[in-house]
C-alpha cells in the first residue's frame, strides 16, 4: 500500500511563483479577468490560499483555449497543488477536491473528450495521447493514495464518502487508460462509467439506426396486414 507522505512530484515553490509572477505581470488579466485578485497580496503571495490557484487556474485556461493544448496546464496545477498543500501541513492528508470530486470527475471525462456538449467523441487517430495519459495517471496517483488512507485512518466512517469518491475516481481513470489502450478517447459509444448512456457522435448514430429499424419494422406489418 504506497504512501501518502512519499508521493512528490517535484514542483517547488519557486516554480509555482515563477507562474504566479508571470500571471500577475499580465495587467489585463489581474484587472479584468481574475477573479480573486483582489483577495491576495500580488507581491507577496500566499501559496496556502486557494484563491491563488483558483486565478492561476483561470490564467491557464485563458491562455491555452485549445481542446487538448492545456491538458499539461492541468498536469502541473494539480502537482503543484498537491506538493504544496503537503509542505503546508506536513502530517494532514491534502484535501485535493475534498469537496469538489464532481469537477474532478468533469475534468477527467473532458479531457478524454466525453461529456463535453462541444467535442465529439471519435478515435484518437494520428493524435499524441502522451499528456492524457500523464494527467490520467497523475489523477490515479492522487486518488489512489488517498483511498489508501481514508481505508485504514482513524476516522474511517467520518470519510467513507471522500473514500468511495477516490475509489470511483480510480476505476474513472482505469477505463480511460484502457480506451486509449484501444486507441479511443472514450470507453464506448454507449458507457461510461457508472452506467450506459448516449451521446455525442456515436449516440446520435444509435438513435438513427434505431429510427430505422423500427420504420422498416412498421413497413413490414403494414406490408403484411395489406396482403394478409
Amino acid at each position: 500500500m504506497a504512501d501518502w507522505r512519499e508521493l512528490d512530484f517535484g514542483i517547488s515553490e519557486e516554480d509555482i511563483l515563477a507562474r504566479i509572477r508571470k500571471m500577475v505581470d499580465d495587467t489585463e488579466f489581474i484587472e479584468n479577468s481574475a477573479p480573486y485578485a483582489d483577495n491576495w497580496d500580488h507581491a507577496n503571495p500566499d501559496l496556502s490560499s486557494w484563491e491563488v490557484f483558483f486565478d492561476l487556474q483561470e490564467y491557464w485556461i485563458q491562455e491555452l483555449h485549445a481542446e487538448r493544448e492545456g491538458i499539461e496546464g492541468s498536469i502541473w496545477l494539480l502537482q503543484a497543488k498537491w506538493d504544496q498543500q503537503r509542505r503546508d501541513e506536513p502530517n494532514v492528508l491534502p484535501p485535493l477536491y475534498w469537496d469538489d470530486y464532481s469537477g474532478w470527475k468533469i475534468n477527467v471525462l473532458q479531457l478524454t473528450c466525453d461529456d463535453s456538449d462541444s467535442l465529439t467523441q471519435r478515435e484518437i487517430g494520428e493524435s499524441n495521447s502522451t499528456l492524457l495519459i500523464d494527467y490520467l495517471n497523475t489523477s490515479k496517483k492522487i486518488a489512489s493514495v488517498s483511498a489508501d488512507y481514508l481505508s485504514t485512518a482513524k476516522d474511517v466512517e467520518d470519510n467513507t464518502q471522500h473514500m468511495a469518491n477516490m475509489q470511483r475516481l480510480v476505476s474513472l481513470v482505469d477505463s480511460r487508460l484502457e480506451a486509449l489502450d484501444r486507441g479511443m478517447m472514450f470507453t464506448d459509444d454507449i458507457q461510461t462509467v457508472g452506467g450506459p448512456r448516449m451521446s455525442g457522435r456515436g449516440g446520435r448514430r444509435t438513435h438513427i439506426a434505431m429510427i430505422v429499424i423500427l420504420g422498416i419494422i412498421l413497413v413490414t406489418v403494414l406490408l403484411l396486414d395489406h396482403y394478409a
